[in-house]
């Protein structure tokens, strides 16, 4: 996402490259919006909305802290302490 986010490139997911290349138009992808930003209590705020739509109630403070680490696109060591 690195590159993306300096300008550099587009980086596509394998899936929306394989849609493109047959003519279609890939979903929206939403992980991807959230990762290129850089104001983590807007991805906070904004994915609070999706969590409640799906009655899962998470800390805030605790999900902002998680984030990086989420978006690290590694193995995620952390627990889900933030989930009430």
């Amino acid at each position: 996402m690195g590159a993306e986010k300096t300008g550099q490139f587009r980086v596509l997911n394998f899936t929306d490259l394989l849609v493109e290349a047959l003519g279609g138009t890939p979903h929206i992808d939403i992980l991807k919006q959230h990762r290129l930003q850089d104001d983590l209590k807007w991805v906070v705020a904004k994915g609070q909305t999706y969590l409640r739509q799906h009655g899962i109630t998470v800390d805030p403070q605790q999900l902002e802290a998680m984030l990086p680490e989420l978006f690290a696109s590694a193995e995620f060591k952390g627990g889900l302490t933030c989930l009430v």
